[in-house]
């Protein structure tokens, strides 16, 4: 069985600029400039506290955030490793780390929406899903954040046609000739959280960190 731990922070409290700008200085240069790029503070701390999160996972390893490539669709990783997906929503930032295949994590808060003006992204079967659902606004997250948690391990990212990506049973997609295996994570009350890999049964562990460190 392979592992896969689950870092994750709240930010509910704004950092100080002193405590943030240590936490920045951290990063390699090139994330530097991007963290002070952000205008909003929650997508500054969310940016810095995800790529803290990752730094935090590799430490004891022989691994340093310096060591990131990319892909040719920009996705990051780092040879060696197993792989990484870092994501964040609301107040909440986690990490997902594997020793072994690919993996991404998504996670939504959930929050009122006006689910009509989603009606391409879903197929019929998953609209009948999730209107027949006790708590179909929990139901549409579960499927968003389980269409984005498999795009993430891909490595497209989003697509203009969501419902081409049927997640109606939770259990396992086939996306070009793949296999994904979904997860569902009920850690986090009031969010919607799905992993995918591409290796079934994976040992998940979370691991909380309190910012500052």
């Amino acid at each position: 069985m392979h592992s896969c731990k689950i870092y994750y922070s709240y930010y509910i409290d704004r950092l100080s600029q002193s405590q943030l700008d240590e936490l920045i200085f951290s990063l390699p240069f090139v994330m530097q400039g991007k963290a002070f790029a952000y205008r909003r503070w929650e997508d500054a701390h969310a940016y810095v506290l995800g790529r803290t999160l990752l730094r935090h996972a590799l430490d004891g390893s022989d691994y340093k955030l310096t060591d990131i490539k990319y892909s040719t669709r920009g996705r990051p990783y780092i040879h060696g490793v197993g792989d990484f997906n870092i994501t964040h929503s609301g107040n909440l930032v986690a990490c997902s780390l594997t020793t072994h295949g690919r993996i991404g994590i998504d996670i939504e808060m959930h929050q009122p929406l006006k689910m009509t003006d989603f009606t391409p992204q879903f197929t019929a079967a998953e609209w009948h899903y999730i209107h027949q659902h006790a708590a179909p606004t929990t139901s549409f997250y579960d499927h968003w954040t389980a269409k984005e948690a498999i795009l993430k391990a891909d490595g497209r990212g989003l697509i203009d046609d969501l419902s081409s990506l049927e997640v109606s049973n939770f259990n396992q997609v086939i996306l070009d000739n793949i296999t994904w295996y979904l997860h569902r994570i009920d850690q986090f009350p009031g969010y919607s959280c799905q992993v995918a890999t591409d290796h079934p049964n994976q040992q998940y562990s979370f691991i909380p960190v309190k910012f500052p460190l």
